[in-house]
Formats: C-alpha cells, sequence, structure tokens
C-alpha cells in the first residue's frame, strides 16, 4: 500500500498536527489546544468515537481521521441548542460539496451528518464540546478501504467509486473553507438559501423512512422537511401530526410514492 499523504493547510487553519497513531483525534486536540483554530489528523485513528456512543475504527491507511477545533470567529457567545444543532449538519453537507467534483457518482447526506456515496455511508461527522466555549468537529473518511475492510454492508470508501487519492488535499482544503464561511453566515440561524442547500443534500426527504431513538424505541413514516435547527419533520404512522426528530439514527426504506 502507498503510504497514505500528509498534506499542508498552511492558511485554512491556524495550526495543524499530524499524527503517526493517536486514540481519538478529537480527544487529542481538546488536551493539546494552543489557541486559534486548529486541526489534527491521523491516518491510524485507535479509539475514535461515532454518534450515539459508537467505535469509528479502521485499518491503519485506509481511513483519514481529523478534528477540527472551530474558528473563534464562527462561535456564537452563547452556544445554542439551535446553532449547535446546525454544526454537524452544515459540516456534512459542506463535505459532501467538497467530495462531488471528484466523483461520477451521487454523492448526499444522511441526516445529520453521514455522508454517502450512492447510498452507502463513507464519511461521519460528530461535534462535541469537550470544555465550556470549545467546539470540536471529528470527521471520519474512509478513503481506501476496500470491500473485505468496511466496517458494515452500508458502508463504501471513496476509492471503490475511482476517487484519486492525489485530490484529497483539495477535497479536506476545500471542505474546511467552505465549512468556515457556511458557519459564519449561520451564526444567527440559517437563511432561507443556505435551509435550501441544506435540504436538496439530504437523502431522505419525500421518502419512507425508519426512525431508531437510543432507547430502543422504532418508528415509520414519512421524512417531510428540515425545520431551521437541522431537525427532521417526520408524519408518523398513526400520528395525527408530523413530529420533530432531532436524536435518532433514520433510515431510508423506500420511496413515498412507492407505498
Amino acid at each position: 500500500m502507498t503510504h497514505p499523504p500528509q498534506f499542508d493547510l498552511t492558511g485554512v487553519v491556524d495550526g495543524v498536527v499530524w499524527r503517526e497513531e493517536v486514540t481519538s483525534t478529537s480527544t487529542y486536540l481538546s488536551q493539546n489546544l494552543s489557541g486559534g483554530s486548529q486541526a489534527v489528523l491521523s491516518w491510524n485513528q485507535t479509539g475514535g468515537r461515532g454518534r450515539l456512543g459508537r467505535d469509528w475504527v479502521s485499518p491503519v491507511g485506509g481511513s483519514l481521521a481529523m478534528s477540527v477545533a472551530l474558528w473563534p470567529e464562527v462561535v456564537p457567545g452563547e452556544l445554542s441548542a439551535e446553532w449547535l444543532g446546525r454544526v454537524s449538519l452544515i459540516a456534512g453537507a459542506t463535505l459532501a460539496d467538497a467530495i462531488r467534483p471528484h466523483l461520477n457518482e451521487p454523492v448526499r447526506l444522511k441526516w445529520p451528518n453521514d455522508v454517502l456515496v450512492s447510498g452507502k455511508k463513507v464519511a461521519g461527522i460528530l461535534g462535541e464540546i469537550p470544555t465550556q466555549g470549545l467546539v470540536v468537529v471529528g470527521v471520519g473518511i474512509n478513503v481506501s478501504l476496500t470491500r473485505d475492510q468496511l466496517p458494515t454492508e452500508h458502508s463504501t470508501s471513496l476509492g471503490l467509486h475511482g476517487f484519486q487519492i492525489a485530490s484529497l488535499e483539495k477535497v479536506i482544503t476545500t471542505f474546511l473553507q467552505s465549512f468556515c464561511g457556511a458557519l459564519e453566515q449561520s451564526r444567527q440561524g440559517l437563511s432561507g438559501e443556505r435551509h435550501a442547500w441544506l435540504s436538496e443534500q439530504l437523502e431522505t426527504l419525500g421518502s419512507r423512512v425508519r426512525v431508531e431513538y437510543p432507547s430502543g424505541e422504532a418508528r415509520e413514516g414519512i421524512a417531510r422537511s428540515l425545520d431551521y435547527s437541522g431537525r427532521r419533520l417526520v408524519d408518523f404512522d398513526g400520528s395525527s401530526a408530523p413530529k420533530l426528530v432531532d436524536s435518532a439514527d433514520v433510515w431510508h426504506l423506500r420511496p413515498a410514492h412507492s407505498i
């Protein structure tokens, strides 16, 4: 296997650290932050975390782990639930935008923060607040994993879709620049244009979905829309009115028109 690249992000963030091995890029960043926007990256993360307490671990060199301490100028003085709910969603959408020009297959967003290629997960995002006022966004991207190395049947890697690893620096640079800009524009809320942009990215809007809550409860219905806080509005079977979903897994079942 070709040694994976360590590219330069000077000018995109204030400080960059590459680690040959790290338990978690987000934990390392939180413990070693020196001020301003910082990024920690590694091709060998041994104890990464995903949504709802899941692990994110992959073979050495197959996936890129990256964590970013957000630019001070984009973080509001008061971290409202509405703003926090938008961060991971905006991160996922800007990463999908950065990847899309380099593939000939559809790149979409699975609410709230998984990036999909042809319906399979290629990247995941997790936002955390390790200390007061510090917001860290962790990103895991399956870059060159083979089919045998994929963690689930719902996963994929960029390489399996013809992605050239030489393009990865461009993807990461574009993602970080766009993410910063989108957050800055959304500090006071989502504009109509930004809301439409996020809605267009989502794989499941207008489709029948299964919503699985952390408690183990599961319900099915139609995913109707996205609200301005980044929550999904789902018309559940047997409910008199659509319900907001803000902490759950949402799985696409089949197009609504085929019911």
